[in-house]
């Protein structure tokens, strides 16, 4: 069985409905949900978190619809997988030898997660986020988007 991770935007779109990229993100979730092993990153799922408590007020969920959101959506369909304490020395090691820097950090993260989970692809709708990291290993797809 393969397994894939899934990056904070795909979760995001495939959660709410009225998403423009909702369609593609939800058949691309749901299909890695049924036909695959569903990695979810603990640092896309706080990410998600984040963002849904942030979004413009029409649309803004509260904490503990967001959690609960969260929760009903992927408990049952993923597992969730990060880092080892121990391996965040050597996280941010390889952070400095790859310039990564900012807002990047956070995507390596996610990358890091869905590795050491032995994730095959991870879903994301920001694939030169993600492809710019280069790991050979791990196919990056976007649902939607033609295959690279």
């Amino acid at each position: 069985m393969a397994k894939t991770a899934v990056d904070t935007s795909v979760l995001v779109a495939a959660l709410l409905a009225w998403h423009e990229a909702h369609p593609p993100a939800f058949a691309a979730l749901t299909a890695a949900a049924e036909e695959d092993e569903l990695l979810l990153p603990i640092s896309s799922l706080i990410e998600c978190y984040s963002v849904l408590t942030r979004l413009p007020a029409a649309h803004r969920l509260s904490p503990s619809d967001a959690a609960g959101l969260l929760e009903s959506a992927l408990r049952e369909t993923g597992r969730v997988v990060g880092l080892r304490a121990g391996a965040t020395w050597g996280f941010l090691a390889a952070a400095v030898r790859e310039g990564v820097r900012g807002g990047a950090t956070y995507d390596r993260r996610i990358l890091a997660e869905a590795h050491a989970a032995g994730a095959e692809r991870l879903l994301t709708l920001n694939g030169s986020d993600f492809r710019r990291f280069a790991l050979d290993s791990l196919e990056v797809v976007v649902p939607g988007e033609a295959a690279r």
